[in-house]
């Protein structure tokens, strides 16, 4: 795998860097860098306020292939 990879634009229509190229959905060294760089450091939405409304309540779940307990405190 490269250590760095590349997305470029493949004519001049001004829409067409907007999106992802077809091949990064379905390849599996783009999606482990993407999981590294991107997506695990980031922030994600577990579940709505109103999932875990009183201290105490607790919500689970798998996400990114860990499992996620959240616990409301006080």
């Amino acid at each position: 795998m490269a250590s760095t990879l590349h997305i470029a634009a493949r004519n001049s229509d001004p829409l067409d860097g907007m999106g992802l190229p077809g091949w990064v959905y379905h390849d599996a060294d783009f999606f482990k860098v993407e999981m590294e760089r991107v997506i695990r450091p980031s922030w994600q939405v577990v579940c709505h306020i109103s999932d875990i409304p009183k201290a105490g309540d607790w919500h689970s779940l798998q996400l990114l292939g860990e499992n996620v307990v959240v616990l409301r405190g006080d």
